[in-house]
């Protein structure tokens, strides 16, 4: 597995991730403020809140839908880097969903003061999290034969992370 990729894939999640807590923490100072002017109405309110949660039910399971369905027809023949970039674009594609859903959440909140919202917000997040681009999560992804042959039980594997990945590379070569 490409170092490089992996690293970038880390890179733009973690982005996603501040951007996604910044304006959290944006919408937490301001809300109630710019809520105050009374934006919505009792049914508006309702109807949004309402609307967010069907989103958020039915976005979260689609994006991991897709994602596994993608990355189960990835070609085992193929290369490291074609691997890598099918399931890079994949993996963005369900971080964007929950990322979307997020903000959609935090907006609402914004128009409302609503802490309904930042519940569905912090369930958002903790998914968000669970989801992060470790190189055991990707290599057992990706190839999970070669898996169990390298990734450790221990849970050393992220720390061994670079040894492990060295020696995938001159293996598949």
């Amino acid at each position: 597995m490409d170092k490089k990729s992996l690293r970038s894939l880390q890179l733009i999640y973690w982005a996603i991730f501040a951007g996604l807590v910044g304006f959290a923490v944006l919408a937490v100072g301001l809300g109630p403020k710019f809520a105050a002017g009374g934006i919505l109405d009792s049914g508006q309110l309702e109807l949004l809140k309402s609307v967010i949660i069907l989103l958020a039910l039915a976005g979260i399971p689609a994006g991991f839908v897709f994602h596994n369905r993608k990355v189960r027809r990835i070609p085992h023949e193929w290369d490291w880097t074609a691997k890598m970039r099918m399931y890079r674009n994949s993996f963005l594609f369900k971080v964007a969903v929950l990322d979307s859903l997020g903000f959609l959440a935090l907006i609402g909140f914004l128009l409302s003061a609503n802490t309904a919202f930042l519940y569905i917000w912090a369930l958002i997040l903790v998914t968000f999290l669970l989801n992060v681009p470790t190189y055991s999560k990707v290599l057992l992804e990706l190839d999970p034969m070669s898996a169990y042959e390298t990734v450790p039980d221990d849970g050393s594997a992220d720390e061994s992370m670079d040894e492990n990945m060295e020696e995938d590379i001159q293996e598949k070569k």
